[in-house]
């Protein structure tokens, strides 16, 4: 008759269930890599007993995975305490209409498809052209008001904001209800001219970014979060930046185009830039 299995292998078994449960709820990138240390094993790809320190490790990933909410989750956090600002301000409960109005998006490593991160950031824009100051004081009292634990990093006492500009950002620690671990948060608003230039440039990874940033400077612009500008040496260490941005962009896709890039999908932007061959590197600045 077969033999039982082990005390290890049934803790194993367990594991990778709960694991597995959890990929229904909001920590499915623990989840996952818990599912892919684990899999293996259980196919049998791996014969010998599985170690003590396996299981060990196994369990702390599921610990984990269960008590720190996933960037998702906290996005539509925000994404609700937007909502509620917005319905404040007398705009219909109308989902669509409410996301046509205004748009949060989380960024960094979660947009690139890793399956953890570590800050969240979530990029903020406007689109019905109306003013927005006091953006963010309104959202962290909302989210507040739901229910969200915050700590502020960014400044002291009630001056929690930042302004660059035209931007706004924010630097804090929350906890969602139901999580017992806090999460660092990042907050930017950006006005829906320079969307398209802040949502490529938080997304990273910064190796591509340097790789973008590097190709447009050879060929005598400058790229940044806020646009794409002209730009020249002067001298050895000096650069003169112009202010006009050349390409006012509605997507990312139109910034490759500009500099004659081939599109890179969030998830492929741990690369080098490459150029379009057909269009000689050259791209579509010239009809600016």
């Amino acid at each position: 008759p077969p033999s039982p299995p082990s005390p290890l292998s049934s803790q194993l078994s367990q594991l990778h269930a709960q694991l597995w449960a959890l990929a229904e709820g909001p920590s499915l990138a623990a989840a996952f890599d818990g599912r892919a240390l684990l899999a293996p094993l259980l196919r049998g790809q791996v014969r010998e007993e599985p170690s003590a320190r396996l299981v060990e490790n196994a369990a702390l990933l599921y610990a984990a995975a269960s008590r720190t909410a996933h960037p998702a989750a906290i996005a539509a956090a925000v994404r609700a305490a937007l909502d509620r600002v917005l319905i404040a301000e007398g705009y219909p409960d109308d989902p669509g209409k409410l996301h046509a109005v205004a748009e949060a998006r989380p960024c960094g490593s979660y947009r690139r498809g890793k399956t953890s991160s570590g800050d969240v950031d979530v990029l903020i824009c406007r689109r019905d052209g109306r003013a927005w100051s006091g953006l963010l004081a309104q959202l962290l009292a909302s989210m507040e008001a739901g229910g969200i634990e915050t700590a502020h990093l960014s400044a002291p006492n009630k001056e929690v904001t930042a302004t660059s500009g035209a931007v706004q950002s924010y630097r804090g620690i929350i906890k969602l209800p139901g999580y017992p671990v806090q999460r660092r948060l990042d907050l930017k608003v950006y006005p829906a001219e320079e969307y398209a230039y802040a949502l490529l440039y938080f997304t990273g990874s910064d190796h591509f970014n340097r790789s973008m940033r590097a190709y447009a400077k050879n060929k005598g612009y400058s790229l940044s979060d806020h646009g794409l500008v002209m730009a020249h040496k002067v001298g050895a260490n000096n650069v003169v930046r112009g202010l006009l941005n050349l390409r006012p962009a509605q997507t990312e896709q139109e910034i490759f185009a500009a500099l004659g890039l081939d599109w890179r999908e969030p998830i492929d932007r741990n690369c080098e830039v490459k150029p379009l061959p057909e269009a000689g590197g050259e791209g579509t600045l010239r009809v600016c």
